[in-house]
């Protein structure tokens, strides 16, 4: 009787803590890679600012 009901509560914390760690696997997979950005927007600086690095193009335009 008290192993059923021991059974009863832990099932559902089981299957939160399953569900939260598939979440946090899967938003830590769509975290973009900051080298692999959009070309366009890479060209553009490239021809607009031509002085700037990459890093700080990508911080201050968002590329």
């Amino acid at each position: 009787m008290i192993w059923w009901m021991i059974k009863l509560i832990f099932r559902p914390v089981r299957l939160i803590f399953l569900l939260t760690f598939i979440w946090v696997a899967i938003s830590i997979l769509k975290i973009e890679n900051p080298t692999t950005e959009d070309a366009e927007g890479l060209a553009w600086c490239k021809e607009y600012k031509p002085n700037l690095s990459y890093e700080e193009c990508s911080n201050e335009f968002g590329y």
